[in-house]
């Protein structure tokens, strides 16, 4: 029998709270079907604007950028707060640390997906095509910081 991955795990926990895994997506790109098999749903193309546009710099952002497009990032999270559990992020490695603080303050589990590059050939040709093979859970920052509701035993 094989061990319970993280998601696994978040998945029960839920489920024992009552509570269904539905995931949305803060990212810049389109939910694969794989993800929505796995519950995550996509933002509307106007917040998939947005996103996109806070996630994406073109300069070196200080400080108080970074608190500006996690906020707005967090604004998007709140209208749909009620629909689901948990975020799948990702995007600038500056940005995530706040941003996945911020999400589980809110009472979310941030997750990033977790995708297996393959080589297939099509039409004669090999193409790498990555394929979602799960979410992975952030591990907690600094000695005491948030435990994103499981457990890594």
């Amino acid at each position: 029998m094989s061990e319970k991955t993280e998601f696994e795990k978040l998945r029960q926990l839920l489920e024992l709270k009552g509570r269904n895994l539905i995931i949305f997506n803060l990212t810049q790109h389109i939910t694969s079907a794989e993800q929505k098999v796995e519950g995550v749903i996509d933002p509307s193309s106007d917040e998939r604007k947005q996103i996109r546009k806070l996630l994406t710099f073109e300069t070196i952002p200080d400080r108080d950028e970074i608190g500006k497009r996690v906020q707005g990032l967090l604004n998007i999270i709140i209208d749909h707060r009620s629909e689901c559990s948990a975020v799948m992020i990702g995007g600038a490695p500056f940005l995530m640390p706040s941003l996945q603080r911020r999400i589980h303050e809110l009472g979310l589990d941030p997750l990033y997906a977790f995708s297996k590059r393959r080589i297939e050939e099509k039409d004669g040709k090999k193409i790498a095509i990555f394929h979602h093979e799960g979410f992975v859970a952030p591990y907690p920052l600094l000695p005491g910081g948030p435990d994103y509701g499981w457990s890594g035993d």
